[in-house]
């Protein structure tokens, strides 16, 4: 009987059967088991960030840690960003990149190079009277990128007695301790319109820092020494009418204050104080 099949097409269409069967189940296997994986990787993010919260620290690895950490994160590839917790993703990257300081038995940033730390140390024994930011002003003169925080240590691991003047609390203790014998000056600006056009207008004024009075020397397009000169001989002669006889007065190194201003500052019997080099917060009573 001649049925129109061939015997030798019955194992193929019996697999395009299995095929046509098996295939939706595995689909559907691998979405079950595609959602427990999120799952289970959902519950051990939030486990981790909770235990992370306890240790109220950054977690330190060490060089073998962060090796097993790029062995088994980089084939993640972007996936990574949603699972890293013990590090940033940047952080990661950079060490796939090689940024990694590869110091004995150290982590993290790597070390001030060591002739910085020879210039920081010569400048502190040649100069035992100049604080944390004068040795800073003077190292960004030659082009060397450090921080204060960084002179600090330097001077300390060194066994380098700090003078008065590189503690963090002595221009805070020489304010409050004269406070109400301090001037400071200072200039702002400001934008106007004219009937020529818009114009930057230098405002100079001065502040007594105890009762917070101002005082308005004047304001000007061009200021320049001279006028500086004569406008704080004007402010000074009205604060003495007043009363009120200033001992010290706090500015900047603007070089608008030549030295004939500190001169006739002395002659009022009143000592300059210049800010540290590059350290505007000495002049947040004026900011």
């Amino acid at each position: 009987m001649d049925t129109g099949l061939d015997m030798y097409d019955l194992p193929a269409r019996r697999h395009d059967m299995m095929r046509m069967l098996f295939h939706p189940f595995f689909i559907l296997l691998a979405h079950i088991v595609n959602s427990q994986l999120v799952e289970d990787i959902q519950y051990l993010k939030v486990e981790n960030g909770i235990l992370r919260s306890k240790l109220g620290r950054r977690v330190i690895l060490t060089a073998d840690e962060r090796n097993r950490l790029l062995r088994f994160g980089q084939p993640l590839g972007l996936r990574l960003k949603d699972l890293i917790s013990i590090v940033t993703y940047q952080t990661f990257r950079r060490w796939v990149n090689g940024h990694v300081y590869k110091g004995k038995g150290k982590v993290g940033r790597s070390g001030i190079p060591e002739d910085t730390q020879e210039i920081v140390i010569q400048i502190a024994k040649d100069n035992p009277g100049w604080g944390y930011n004068r040795i800073l002003g003077e190292l960004k003169k030659l082009f060397i990128q450090i921080g204060r925080t960084s002179i600090q240590k330097i001077l300390k691991e060194k066994g380098l007695e700090p003078s008065p003047l590189r503690r963090d609390s002595t221009w805070t203790e020489f304010i409050k301790t004269h406070m109400n014998t301090l001037i400071a000056c200072d200039f702002f600006t400001k934008e106007i319109w004219t009937l020529w056009g818009r114009v930057t207008m230098y405002v100079f004024f001065f502040i007594e820092l105890g009762s917070r009075r101002v005082h308005l020397a004047g304001m000007t397009r061009n200021p320049n020494q001279r006028w500086v000169e004569l406008r704080s001989k004007e402010v000074l002669d009205k604060m003495k009418n007043a009363g009120f006889e200033p001992k010290y007065l706090i500015r900047d190194r603007d070089c608008k204050f030549s030295e004939n201003f500190d001169k006739q500052m002395n002659d009022y019997g009143v000592e300059v104080r210049k800010t540290p080099v590059k350290n505007p917060s000495c002049k947040s009573y004026v900011s």
